[in-house]
């Protein structure tokens, strides 16, 4: 039997639900005398000869695999080519994906809603998963009531969630927090940087050019930790930050506490030490200061936001039917952003669209949209309409300030972030498509 073989007779009896068969096939692993005792078709058995497991019919059967004995028998980014024989959620005839990604949709997508949500494949995060279930989610339907193919409920989320729960217990067996590449600087940076040096001689007090500057070091930093196992999971966000700073450069500090359209480039990574010049040493001094004094002053921003926005919301309602209004937001969306107007009511001919899916969003990318909003709602008073709302916030008729803290949430937590490191970007806009 093939290690594929293997694998998908193990997913037809759905081994993937037991914890200690998903450890014993990514994990070199030595069994109790109880875990012995237990045979079902697609236990891993590793003896001093072999890897073996049982049929459906009880017989025990060699499993062939390349890899030494003192090796898992997989890895969780081994490519696996299946059909939707493995898993029925699978729209396509053929894909080829990961093991890992195949787990996860088995263990929290298909056991909770079945073949309704279809194959997720590539790299994805639980919030992305959960934008996509809020826009279908519904209350379990009254007894007696079958339920909605298209849609998913409440009583089926509760098994997403016990899926992802399930998964946090096997961080140990997959989580990388820490690798020999994620710790040491990538060899030859130091040349790289005084090469660089030269392009940019005379320039770097240009945030845009700074911004460059650090953009090219990432990318030689990122070359040499990409084929880790930690990139992308432990060696990104925050942590990527910290090494660029470590190991590459402290890149451009601004006097937070006055508003200048220049910075002052820090060349030294860390490991060089603090700049001791009066102009490198103040700019870092400064940030330090400004990041404690924002976390300790800004973050009031926030309370009194979430304030306002409760005083201001609490009698507000959001009445049933259309106020007919004919007015709205015009907006330009970008293929990136089109998600955004799932929910949302356009005016299209006169007459308000609903759009309810990604899918139906789509075709209306790169266009000039007018989207139906509260800010143009005819109806009288502290109400809106559910047009104007838009579905999302519907679902909160006499409960706008618990949407609304939101807002004051992203202003506390900028606040916050200022804190830990921060990173100096750019970011490219097509101003025909801001000015319209």
């Amino acid at each position: 039997m093939s290690p594929n073989e293997y694998l998908q007779l193990s997913i037809q009896n759905k081994n993937y639900k037991k914890k200690a068969w998903i450890i014993s096939c990514f994990a070199v692993t030595q069994e109790t005398e109880k875990q012995k005792e237990q045979q079902y078709p697609g236990k891993l058995i590793r003896e001093p000869f072999g890897l073996f497991t049982y049929t459906e019919d009880g017989e025990k059967v060699q499993i062939k695999s390349d890899r030494p004995l003192n090796q898992p028998l997989f890895h969780i980014k081994d490519r696996v080519v299946i059909t939707p024989d493995w898993i029925p959620s699978l729209k396509e005839a053929k894909l080829e994906t990961s093991i890992g990604t195949l787990l996860v949709n088995l263990i929290c997508l298909y056991e909770a809603f079945g073949e309704k949500f279809p194959y997720k494949a590539g790299s994805f995060s639980p919030r992305k998963l959960e934008d996509e279930i809020a826009l279908k989610l519904q209350s379990n339907p009254k007894q007696g009531q079958a339920k909605d193919p298209s849609l998913y409920y409440v009583d089926e989320y509760l098994k997403y969630c016990e899926g992802v729960s399930f998964l946090e217990t096997l961080s140990q067996v997959f989580t990388h927090s820490i690798t020999e590449v994620g710790l040491l600087p990538a060899p030859g940076r130091k040349e790289f940087k005084k090469e660089l040096l030269k392009k940019y001689e005379g320039k770097l007090h240009d945030p845009v050019e700074m911004a460059k500057f650090e953009a090219e070091l990432k990318a030689f930093d990122t070359e040499y930790i990409k084929k880790d196992p930690s990139y992308g999971k432990f060696m990104s966000g925050k942590v990527a930050n910290s090494r660029m700073k470590a190991y590459m450069t402290q890149g451009g500090e601004s006097n937070s506490f006055v508003q200048s359209m220049t910075v002052t480039p820090i060349i030294n990574a860390l490991e060089d030490g603090i700049p001791l010049d009066e102009e490198g040493f103040t700019a870092i001094s400064n940030t330090i200061r400004y990041g404690s004094f924002s976390r300790g002053s800004e973050t009031v921003n926030g309370g009194v936001t979430a304030k306002a926005l409760m005083r201001a919301a609490d009698n507000w309602r959001i009445t049933e039917g259309d106020c007919g209004s004919q007015l709205g937001i015009r907006r330009f969306y970008t293929e990136k952003e089109i998600s955004n107007i799932v929910g949302r009511y356009l005016i299209v001919k006169g007459q308000p669209v609903l759009i309810e899916t990604i899918d139906q969003a789509k075709p209306y990318a790169s266009q000039n949209l007018i989207v139906r909003s509260p800010q143009y709602c005819r109806r009288l008073g502290t109400q809106t309409c559910e047009v104007c709302a838009g579905k999302a916030l519907s679902k909160f008729p006499t409960g706008l300030p618990i949407p609304l803290m939101e807002v004051s949430g992203g202003i506390l937590t900028d606040s916050l972030k200022l804190m830990h490191n921060t990173a100096l970007v750019t970011e490219e806009m097509n101003l025909a498509s801001v000015i319209t």
